[in-house]
């Protein structure tokens, strides 16, 4: 299941990654997949783990801790995330979401189709009114 992390305390309103691979490691060094630039986050702070096509949330023995919901995440303890979760970094919000896929077919994949032509049902005409005039069609004269 794609999952996308939205760091919502960020100067960028748009800074939204979507985790490609496991471990996907957030912190302060260069080498990580989100680069935090904040002292109180650690050079290796937190990780999102794949198991099983789901989201765990693993503190990585960083100083100031991973926080899901608001409850700490130790060491060695992987939380589950789910859509809409809040992932504490430090002093870094990210928002978890899931995204829905509907693309059953690959990237890569090709499907035929032969045109045709779409069905429009007849819709009933309306009942005559009372005392009257018969209903205009298209086809009707137009009164002269």
């Amino acid at each position: 299941m794609p999952v996308k992390l939205r760091v919502v305390n960020s100067k960028n309103p748009n800074a939204t990654f979507q985790v490609l691979k496991t471990p996907y490691v957030i912190g302060r060094h260069k080498d990580c997949d989100i680069r935090i630039n904040s002292p109180q986050v650690s050079v290796r702070h937190s990780a999102i783990v794949l198991r099983d096509g789901k989201p765990f949330a693993r503190d990585l023995d960083s100083t100031n801790g991973t926080r899901v919901n608001g409850v700490p995440v130790h060491s060695g303890d992987d939380r589950e995330l789910r859509d809409g979760d809040k992932l504490w970094v430090g002093p870094v919000l990210i928002e978890i979401a899931y995204e829905v896929s509907v693309d059953i077919l690959g990237a890569d994949d090709s499907c035929d189709y032969s045109d045709t032509q779409m069905y429009v049902p007849a819709l009933p005409r309306p009942a005559p009114k009372s005392g009257g005039e018969p209903p205009k069609t298209e086809r009707s004269p137009k009164p002269t």
